[in-house]
């Protein structure tokens, strides 16, 4: 039964996968296809975007993110590569798309909105553990699976 159970959800995660839209970039024209915020990133900003795929905001870059979402964060959680091919439902929200050439990033508007509406979400932790030390939540949910009574 619980393999049943495993498989059901391993498939179901394929299928989701297949179906992935991607990121909100055409590449034919090359450009982004949502409502966004353009940030052009100082050299320091493309040094740390490049080692940690994370962004610290200048108090200029935030100002402009929040008129759009008071409580944006001074921190971009995750930045994507505009090639990025898979659904950003696992990735960390707020999310900027580093565009081609890599002085720039764009900002969805919908991440600011995301902000607004359920806060800052770290990316999921698929990790056996937690740098608190304590058991992240996949492992205990496949821990339960497989249990054996």
């Amino acid at each position: 039964m619980k393999f049943l159970c495993a498989a059901s959800l391993m498939a179901l995660a394929s299928a989701a996968a297949v179906r992935a839209d991607g990121v909100p970039f055409d590449r034919v024209t090359g450009r982004v296809t949502v409502p966004r915020t353009v940030l052009h990133m100082s050299a320091e900003q493309r040094a740390q975007v490049s080692q940690t795929r994370r962004l610290t905001l200048t108090p200029r870059q935030h100002e402009r993110l929040a008129r759009l979402c008071p409580v944006f964060p001074n921190e971009i959680g995750e930045v994507l590569s505009y090639r990025y091919g898979d659904c950003t439902c696992c990735v960390g929200h707020p999310y900027a798309l580093l565009l081609p050439g890599g002085a720039s990033v764009a900002v969805p508007h919908s991440e600011a909105e995301d902000v607004s509406r359920y806060g800052v979400r770290e990316r999921p932790s698929f990790a056996a553990t937690t740098t608190a030390g304590q058991r992240s939540r996949w492992f205990r949910f496949w821990r339960a699976v497989f249990r054996r009574d």
